[in-house]
């Protein structure tokens, strides 16, 4: 029987012939994912790159109390549309599609039901479409706070001062007439804290230098939480938003945009409905 057998030397070319092919495996394998790499940093790189290459940031009076600007993000057509709000003029309201019998809406419904000129998608719920995370309207609580460390608070007091804060530094207060729930924080005050890596829309709630009020949404474009910071923390002089605190809303899919002012139209829609929208409403 050992005639039939393959001669020990035999075994130790398969051997080596099989260690030779995971040796090249896994070369291909790192060639790849270094290639991948450095291929995601040059695009974000460039991603960055070009965003400063633009000129300062201009915005558009739309009426009193409402500024419009838009930012190039990418030569093919991404950008960050942005809304500055003087908190003296409009009120942020909460709009939810159960208030009108619904479980989810889109935010031009959602807008349109509250009567207010621009509305943005809100914070994250669950498949059900049941809002998760604290919400406060017109100072009722209507969600309680999520125990979740990397969502922050966006509230305002007595209707005309933004606020953002950690969850764990939130306190009710019976003079906060509007809150919502979100993550992460992209900017606190002044300082990107660190983002995970992950592509999708973005859209958030800022507060400026000034303490205004500014929304912002992608259109056209993915990018990561720390590219979207990078470009709300800017100054405007160079070509950004000026923010020094922001929060993360509901991106991906959930990402949406409706305004109406005057002459001004701008819908960015979404295939996905939302369970509740940031609505800027004119103060009576």
């Amino acid at each position: 029987m050992r005639g039939l057998l393959p001669h020990p030397s035999s075994f130790r070319k398969l051997a080596l012939l099989g260690e030779l092919a995971s040796l090249a495996a896994l070369t291909v394998r790192n060639l790849f994912r270094h290639y991948f790499t450095t291929a995601l940093a040059i695009g974000i790189s460039a991603l960055v790159c070009t965003s400063n290459a633009f000129a300062a940031t201009q915005w558009q009076n739309l009426a009193t109390g409402i500024d419009y600007t838009n930012i190039p993000v990418n030569s093919t057509g991404g950008k960050i549309h942005a809304f500055k709000i003087d908190l003296k003029q409009y009120r942020l309201s909460l709009a939810r599609a159960t208030d009108n019998g619904s479980k989810s809406a889109n935010v031009a419904a959602l807008a349109m039901q509250s009567g207010g000129v621009i509305a943005i998608n809100g914070g994250f719920f669950d498949p059900f479409h049941t809002p998760l995370g604290l919400r406060i309207e017109k100072g009722q609580l209507l969600n309680p706070i999520r125990p979740i460390s990397w969502w922050g608070v966006f509230y305002t007091l007595n209707n005309n001062r933004a606020y953002m804060t950690s969850m764990k530094n939130f306190t009710l207060n019976p003079s906060i007439d509007f809150a919502i729930q979100s993550g992460p924080r992209l900017i606190v005050e002044g300082t990107i804290p660190p983002l995970k890596d992950s592509y999708a829309s973005r859209s958030a709630l800022c507060i400026n230098h000034q303490g205004k009020v500014i929304i912002s949404i992608t259109e056209n474009v993915a990018v990561t939480p720390e590219v979207f910071a990078s470009l709300l923390k800017k100054s405007t002089n160079q070509g950004g938003l000026g923010c020094y605190n922001a929060l993360n809303l509901d991106g991906g899919s959930s990402s949406q945009l409706y305004a109406a002012i005057g002459s001004f139209h701008l819908m960015i829609p979404s295939f996905s409905n939302v369970a509740d929208a940031v609505v800027v409403v004119p103060r009576k």
